[in-house]
């Protein structure tokens, strides 16, 4: 009897591990159903992200007719009572677009920035080609928002795959966030400064899109209980600034060139639950997550036809930057490039005019940034810039604590930038080649859990939070004004204290009645005696022959002119390639016949 007792205690306690065991191999969610007994208790606070509740700064008009969830969001944490006319942005939604058509187009055209919420965007397509507007329509049918203004700077936002008060919470920060950064439009003058920087001389497109991102996994599952599951929602954000250049045929590497500017921002503390001990019965389950593991970004040149554009190419020694780093805790995003010859560029469609000027053009970035517990991999052709960041020291079952630390980029907001140069070399003088940009991102993000040693320790994962079909969205480039150009500058060296003002300007050919171009700057003589030197107004014209009219007169000041005298170009006045021509009133111009 004695040996048999001894068995059944051996049996019993061979079958009492083996089901703990069994118990222990699971955990706990965000919000528990499990229906059981179960407590939870937090032991690490979950993570924030930058741009929770900042405030909309900038002058808001409001033209929707209801209150969608976002708007909802948006008007929570903005001043919507600007008027129209002065806002610096236009809120309105899908329904109520067409029905103020004029009163935005008045906005769109002084600079304010118009954001859509539920846009339709076969309407908007059209109402933008009826009116001549110079902004391009995206063409997914499922933006939640579009966003634009005159100076090439857009905005977009996805449906979110979740329905929720907090993911549209999380979807009005991104919004908010760029919104502040975006929406107040400076008029940038017409006359070019003949400098160097690229930035300074040239305007760029931007782009900018916001992803919906969510996981909604099992990170455990206590024997006998409903499996724990933890449902996180959150964004990125995803951005280009790009300047394109155009060479001309008289250059060494003439066609286009794409300057880009490219950033990544995963907010990962949304999906940062953090660290919580959850009860089921007499079974303590510990638990952590969403942290992320690592992040996908891909952006790929397309030809017009939304195709792989194979033939782009970067130019000598030029490849993106940064490279891949291993082991690194910094990297730098930028570099030194330049062209020489005759460059134009800026975009060639719109209200904006391109500059063209006849030596180098240059830009300079070094900035170093933070990638620590961050390996970064560049695995890309030149059509196709492929970057893999990967967070290291994550949690593992080697690890030798049950309860390891997280890196910190993994749980608050995470950072990356990107630059490089696409060159076009088949894209010639006049052509009206188009191309188009393709962003792809892929966030994935884990969890874990244990019981008692590190022996029962279990990481989850990894978890794509943005589903297959939406990873993928296509914008279109901006090509660069192709057209031959050069510089004409008016200088006003008038002995006497005269203006000159009213100056327009017809291309040779030209039956009508309107100038072609205009230069709305009135300069001012600075002359002193019989010597002196006036000021200027400069504007870029396409290479050819012109008769430039304008008027000259006296001034007091605040007052009406007088003594006007009406001034033309004798003859026509030659623009060439790159070339800036100066013509001064009183020694080139002659009284008008008119």
């Amino acid at each position: 009897m004695k040996t048999n007792f001894q068995d059944f205690i051996r049996r019993n306690a061979l079958l009492t591990v083996l089901g703990s065991s069994l118990l222990l191999f699971s955990a706990c969610n965000e919000v528990d159903d499990v229906g059981d007994d179960v407590t939870t208790e937090e032991t690490e606070a979950g993570g924030t992200c930058d741009l929770d509740n900042h405030k909309l700064l900038v002058s808001t008009a409001y033209l929707a007719a209801s209150d969608s969830p976002l708007l909802q969001k948006i008007k929570e944490r903005a001043n919507t009572e600007a008027e129209v006319e002065e806002a610096e942005l236009v809120l309105v939604d899908g329904t109520t677009f067409i029905s103020n058509d004029e009163t935005i187009k008045k906005a769109y055209n002084r600079g304010a920035t118009i954001a859509v919420v539920a846009p339709n965007l076969a309407e908007l397509k059209r109402w933008k080609e009826n009116n001549s507007l110079g902004f391009i329509c995206h063409e997914k049918e499922d933006l939640l928002v579009y966003a634009f203004n005159n100076e090439y700077e857009f905005y977009t936002m996805d449906v979110p795959s979740v329905d929720s008060d907090d993911i549209f919470h999380k979807l009005s920060n991104s919004f908010i966030h760029w919104a502040n950064n975006k929406a107040p439009v400076v008029n940038r003058s017409e006359t070019r400064a003949n400098t160097e920087d690229i930035r300074a001389i040239f305007n760029s497109q931007s782009i900018t899109h916001t992803y919906s991102i969510s996981v909604d996994e099992e990170i455990a599952n206590v024997l006998w209980s409903k499996p724990d599951r933890l449902t996180k929602s959150s964004t990125v954000d995803v951005s280009y600034n790009i300047y394109p250049m155009h060479a001309f045929s008289t250059t060494t590497a003439p066609g286009d060139y794409y300057l880009v500017e490219a950033s990544i921002v995963a907010h990962n503390g949304n999906m940062y639950k953090g660290k919580w001990t959850s009860k089921h019965g007499g079974v303590y389950a510990h638990l952590c997550g969403y942290y992320m593991s690592k992040l996908e970004f891909n952006t790929v040149f397309l030809d017009e036809n939304k195709k792989e554009f194979t033939s782009v190419k970067f130019p000598a020694g030029q490849t993106p930057h940064p490279g891949t780093t291993v082991g690194s805790t910094s990297y730098t995003d930028g570099f030194s490039w330049g062209l020489n010859g005759n460059i134009t560029g800026g975009y060639s469609d719109g209200f904006t005019l391109t500059g063209s000027i006849g030596f180098d053009v240059g830009w300079s970035s070094s900035e170093t940034r933070d990638c620590q517990d961050v390996e970064i991999s560049l695995n890309s052709t030149p059509s196709n810039i492929r970057y893999s960041y990967e967070i290291e020291n994550l949690p593992s079952k080697a690890g030798p604590s049950t309860n390891p630390s997280i890196p910190k980029v993994a749980v608050n907001d995470m950072d990356m930038f990107a630059s490089w140069v696409w060159y076009v070399p088949s894209a010639t003088d006049y052509s009206n080649d188009n191309y188009n940009l393709q962003m792809s991102v892929v966030p994935y993000y884990k969890a874990y859990h244990w019981y008692s040693t590190a022996a029962d320790f279990d990481s989850k994962g990894p978890y794509a939070a943005i589903s297959e079909g939406n990873r993928t969205e296509t914008r279109a480039l901006l090509a660069p004004c192709r057209i031959p150009t050069g510089l004409l500058t008016i200088t006003n060296t008038s002995r006497e204290r005269q203006y000159v003002g009213n100056i327009q300007i017809w291309k040779k050919g030209s039956t009508s009645s309107e100038p072609e171009y205009t230069i709305d700057q009135t300069i001012a003589s600075n002359a002193i005696g019989s010597t002196g030197t006036g000021t200027e107004a400069s504007i870029i014209l396409p290479v050819g022959d012109y008769t430039i009219k304008c008027e000259m007169y006296n001034k007091q000041d605040g007052g009406e002119k007088y003594d006007i005298r009406y001034l033309e170009s004798d003859g026509y006045t030659t623009i060439t390639i790159g070339e800036t021509k100066i013509l001064n009133p009183s020694a080139d111009l002659v009284m008008s016949k008119q």
